[in-house]
C-alpha cells in the first residue's frame, strides 16, 4: 500500500525536493522500493529464524544474497551502469525471500486456505 503510494506520488513530489542534478535517480527509486519489499520480508522470516535460534540460516542466506547481488552487480555493470546496483540489490533480496520463505514454510508454519498455521 505504502509502497504504491510513494511510487504514485514520486513524479509529482521527486522535482520539489530533489536538485535537477540527481533527475537520473528517478527512474531508481521504484526498484528499489519493490526491493525493500521483499527486504522487509526477509526481515520478518528473519525474526522467526532468530525465534527458533537458527542463527546459522540467518547468516548462510545473508552470505548467498551478497554473493548473487556481487555476482550479479559486476556482470551488469559496464552493459547498464547505474541500473546494475538497483537490479542486484533486487534480485539479491527477491531470491533471499523466496528462500526463505520457502524454509519457513517448511520447517515453521504451514499455509493453508484459511491463513498461515504454527507448527
Amino acid at each position: 500500500g505504502l509502497s504504491v503510494g510513494l511510487i504514485a506520488c514520486l513524479p509529482f513530489v521527486f522535482p520539489l525536493i530533489i536538485n535537477s542534478k540527481f533527475n537520473e535517480a528517478f527512474n531508481l527509486i521504484p526498484i528499489l522500493v519493490v526491493a525493500n519489499i521483499f527486504n522487509i520480508i526477509v526481515s520478518m522470516i528473519g525474526v522467526l529464524y532468530s525465534a527458533h535460534k537458527n542463527t546459522k540460516a540467518i547468516a548462510k542466506t545473508s552470505v548467498i544474497s551478497a554473493i548473487i547481488n556481487i555476482a550479479v552487480h559486476i556482470a551488469l555493470i559496464n552493459i547498464i551502469g547505474v541500473y546494475a546496483a538497483v537490479i542486484s540489490t533486487f534480485i539479491a533480496y527477491f531470491v533471499m525471500a523466496l528462500y526463505r520463505l520457502h524454509t519457513a514454510k517448511k520447517e515453521y508454519f504451514e499455509i493453508k486456505g484459511n491463513g498461515a498455521h504454527a507448527r
